[in-house]
């Protein structure tokens, strides 16, 4: 019928509603859902804050920066005590090689009293040779062929001398160079005790000054952390609104479902005083339920303004907070106390490579001794030629002295002359064996020595790789707590891009409310159609009162499933409603 009052309106309202419904569900869905990502958002970056501070990146535990440093220091002191007790090792053995050394020190004297021995007795020898010089200028002519024989003992003295006196000096250097070495090893030993009995008590105090000033930035961003988690509370209060979607979603259906039943009415052809009822009843029902969707609705955008408005301040302040800690956490100077920290790392470093250096020039001092070890066995081997050239003069002597009466006399000075040449020859025997057994013993200490340093070198190495990475795996963290620290947020970038969203998403409520207020004005104008033609009819057929005469109405209101509903249509209707839910039926979405 061209004249319904439903047909007035060209645009469809229940499609009208429909799209209404779908609309708001869509932009409830997309807060429920923005408001998710916000609190996975915040969750991130307090765990992010939480961890800046961790040496190790990649812990996930819930450990303490004070059993982190506690790990460092742990970990530099089993270094510590592993090297010290290896160097003590070596050291312990390098005694063993002290006392091997003094034995040689001790040969080498007893060499050097051989030395001694052989230059007097060459000096007597000299003498000798100058009283035989005389008793051949008295004999004159016989004694020509003697003086000869006595000039060439006298020089050969001579060279003998010169030669003891040059063994003596290379005796004496010898003596000290294994002296010094005894020496070194001692100190170095010394130095090394001095160094490991002080070395932790310096660890400790070098890391509890940075573990302290760790714990003091750490209890500053969990304060900071603290704090921003007020945000929490505004949000929770705009996610308890974006759950009135479920009731605001069943209104809807409410009111399509009164919608629905005035199009049945509007279908039939009879023109009837109750077909206008029905449809002011259920219009004017329609209405009620819209009104309390945009109250509804309304009342969700004042609290997600007023919330957004706390929001803000809370993160403004924040940001001051942050700015405070920021400057705080560099007036610290926690940079500086870290690198006094990886002093001591340094220290320990320095001394194992000191160590090594030392040991690097006793091994160059040994190689020394050895060469001239070799030096002094190739001048005794001088002396057997000396040796032979005195027997021979001794030999000539005789010869001499028995052929010229003038001479005769004088023979005990050849005698003399003979037992210091014996003499000189077993002091030398001696002296070459001493020489032996100081060489094969020196060769020994050196091969022992040479030994142990390359495998005391290659662990050295080894434990100086382990402590510059640890002092690495320190600078590496400084340099990130360093960036942390001037970066810190305790909201990621990602945090405040969604609250931008949401917050656009929210401000569509509102254009929602106008599209409720225009769909209203569709029902008015229905409402009012309905109601003039119904009091029209009743007028033409003398009627003052009309009750409908069916039970739908009754039947629609009782689907409802939110209490209010019920109770506003069974006032509007004037009939009473069974019970329902107070808050409506849970619709998840």
């Amino acid at each position: 019928m061209n004249n319904d009052p439903y047909t007035k309106n060209e645009y469809n309202v229940v499609e009208a509603v429909e799209e209404l419904s779908s609309d708001i569900e869509e932009d409830y869905l997309l807060l429920a859902n923005k408001f998710k990502e916000l609190f996975k958002e915040l969750e991130n970056g307090y765990k992010s804050a939480n961890l800046m501070l961790r040496i190790d990146a990649t812990n996930i535990e819930d450990d303490t920066i004070k059993n982190e440093v506690n790990i460092i220091v742990e970990d530099v002191k089993n270094i510590v005590n592993e090297s010290s007790a290896y160097f003590m090792e070596m050291n312990d053995k390098d005694i063993l090689l002290y006392s091997n050394i003094e034995d040689n020190i001790k040969q080498l004297n007893v060499l050097k009293e051989r030395i001694e021995d052989i230059k007097e007795d060459t000096i007597d020898l000299e003498v000798l040779s100058i009283n035989a010089m005389t008793v051949a200028i008295k004999a004159g002519i016989d004694g020509r062929g003697f003086s000869f024989i006595t000039d060439e003992l006298k020089k050969l003295s001579s060279t003998t001398i010169s030669y003891t006196t040059e063994l003596s000096k290379k005796g004496n250097k010898i003596i000290k160079m294994f002296t010094d070495f005894q020496k070194g090893i001692r100190n170095l030993r010394n130095f090394q005790e001095k160094f490991y009995l002080t070395f932790n008590s310096n660890l400790d105090k070098g890391f509890n000054n940075f573990s302290t000033m760790l714990i003091k930035i750490e209890e500053m961003v969990l304060a900071v952390v603290e704090k921003a988690q007020l945000v929490s509370k505004p949000i929770f209060k705009i996610m308890d609104e974006i759950q009135l979607q479920d009731i605001i979603k069943q209104s809807l259906e409410h009111v399509i479902m009164s919608l629905k039943a005035i199009q049945s009415e509007r279908k039939k052809d009879e023109d009837t005083i109750n077909k206008y009822a029905v449809v002011e009843i259920l219009s004017e029902i329609s209405i009620n339920l819209l009104s309390d969707v945009e109250s509804k609705i309304m009342n969700c955008f004042t609290t997600y303004k007023s919330n957004f408005a706390l929001l803000r301040e809370i993160l403004e302040n924040i940001e001051d907070e942050k700015q405070k800690f920021i400057k705080n956490a560099k007036d610290s100077k926690i940079n500086d106390i870290l690198k006094g920290s990886t002093k001591v790392i340094d220290d320990l470093a320095k001394n194992i490579e000191n160590t090594l250096n030392k040991k690097n020039d006793l091994s160059g001092n040994l190689k020394s001794v050895n060469k001239d070890i070799d030096k002094l066995t190739k001048y005794f081997k001088k002396y057997f030629e000396i040796i032979d050239r005195f027997y021979c003069i001794e030999i000539v002597s005789r010869i001499e002295v028995a052929k010229r009466e003038t001479l005769r006399k004088r023979k005990e000075i050849i005698n003399k002359m003979g037992e210091l040449t014996i003499k000189i020859e077993k002091d030398i025997k001696k002296a070459m064996k001493d020489i032996e057994k100081s060489d094969e013993r020196s060769k020994m200490i050196v091969k022992e020595y040479f030994n142990s340093n390359r495998l005391e070198f290659s662990v050295a190495k080894d434990f100086v790789n382990k402590i510059k990475q640890t002092k690495a795996t320190l600078l590496n963290y400084n340099e990130r707590l360093q960036n942390s620290i001037g970066n810190f947020t305790p909201y990621s970038d990602n945090f405040f891009y969604i609250l931008e969203e949401a917050e656009n998403d929210i401000k569509k409520l509102f254009e929602r409310a106008n599209q409720i207020a225009k769909t209203k004005n569709m029902l008015y104008d229905l409402n009012n159609d309905a109601s003039k033609r119904k009091r029209e009819l009743l007028k033409y057929n003398k009627i003052e009162k009309w009750e409908i005469k069916d039970d739908r109405i009754i039947d629609i209101i009782n689907k409802f499933t939110i209490l209010t509903h019920k109770q506003l249509a069974g006032n509007i209707v004037g009939v009473e409603v069974e019970k329902g839910d107070e808050a409506g039926e849970l619709t998840l979405f």
